[in-house]
């Protein structure tokens, strides 16, 4: 259903969509607001679905845009077949192209024919059950679906029988996952052979789905691991490749043999990477990758080894919208970049 607009002024959707040939190429932004549909000003999380639709999670519903008109989607007290909660804290498409959805009261699983959504509820006396607000959802090689929320724990869901597993750390077993999640530092990703990486506060851990076997990946003061305990993303690329980034730099994993290789900010070399503090990572199809920073958004060209910086720049209304960019996502049918930003000016961008 579509719902009454609410106007805020907190933060507005920018989509930044950007044509990706020459790095000088002018660009071209943009925006949209309530006034043109949008849920809330507000915009919490985005994804760009398989068909090309835009959803955007907002406080105040669930958002699709088709290119021309939003569709808002709400909860309502009296249909189970709606949203559980309209707060929206996390959105993902599975290998099935199934949207899932997170809210407050737990996951949601959108019906593409009937505009409804199925309901995965925590419960309160069921400690083996979805957490309350899950984030960072993720699938694994065998179609589980993998979150964390407000409960201690990394959750997986069988969504074929809804059982629900939970592991949780351990300090007396070295088996057990590195820590226990905490808000805002959690991340799961199924890399290309199939394993699960995921990272909870402090370091790094591969998690055979089978098995439930957790191997830990931790800082090393003598050198060939991780940057940094304090991950902040990761993307696994289709070279074999697993991209962790950090608040010490980039870091690139050879999956099959562990082994590390290091980017880092020089500021003697316009094609290194513009910070060392970074936010997010994605991917095109060619390969390349978008890593977004606290300096800018970052086109990582791995032919040639070398990064395409992009800067705020208050003198040109063409440029980037921020400073810092919060989130970046390569679109899957069109030369565009999606971006929302950190601080400086709130929206949805889209560069051309």
């Amino acid at each position: 259903m579509i719902s009454n607009i609410k106007t805020s002024t907190a933060t507005t959707l920018a989509i930044l969509s950007f044509v990706i040939c020459q790095p000088k190429q002018k660009v071209e932004f943009e925006y949209y607001t309530v006034n043109d549909g949008l849920a809330e000003n507000s915009v919490d999380v985005i994804l760009q679905d398989k068909k090309g639709f835009i959803w955007a999670g907002t406080e105040n519903g669930l958002c699709r845009f088709d290119g021309y008109i939003f569709k808002v989607f709400e909860h309502n007290p009296f249909d189970s077949t709606t949203l559980m909660g309209n707060a929206i804290v996390s959105l993902f498409q599975d290998s099935k192209n199934r949207l899932w959805v997170g809210t407050g009261p737990g996951l949601n699983l959108y019906n593409p024919t009937k505009n409804t959504f199925i309901r995965y509820p925590h419960k309160l006396e069921n400690k083996n059950s979805i957490p309350q607000f899950p984030s960072n959802i993720k699938e694994d090689g065998l179609g589980n679906i993998w979150c964390v929320g407000w409960t201690p724990g990394i959750y997986k869901l069988n969504p074929k029988t809804g059982e629900v597993t939970v592991f949780n750390y351990d300090p007396e077993d070295d088996t057990s996952i590195s820590a226990n999640p905490k808000s805002g530092t959690n991340m799961f990703i199924k890399d290309s052979l199939g394993n699960t990486w995921s990272h909870h506060g402090k370091g790094l851990n591969l998690i055979d789905p089978n098995t439930h076997k957790v191997t830990r990946f931790l800082r090393s003061k003598n050198g060939g691991s991780i940057s940094s305990d304090t991950i902040t993303a990761l993307y696994p690329d289709k070279f074999g490749n697993l991209w962790i980034g950090t608040n010490k730099g980039l870091d690139r994993m050879d999956i099959d043999t562990k082994t590390f290789e290091y980017y880092r900010h020089n500021p003697n070399d316009k094609f290194s990477i513009s910070s060392d503090s970074i936010n997010t990572i994605s991917g095109n199809k060619d390969g390349d990758l978008w890593v977004s920073t606290k300096k800018g958004l970052n086109r990582f060209i791995q032919q040639d080894q070398i990064f395409i910086q992009y800067h705020y720049d208050k003198n040109d209304p063409s440029s980037l919208t921020t400073k810092e960019v919060g989130f970046s996502v390569q679109s899957k049918h069109f030369p565009y970049v999606w971006y929302f930003p950190e601080k400086e000016k709130p929206g949805i961008s889209r560069l051309n």
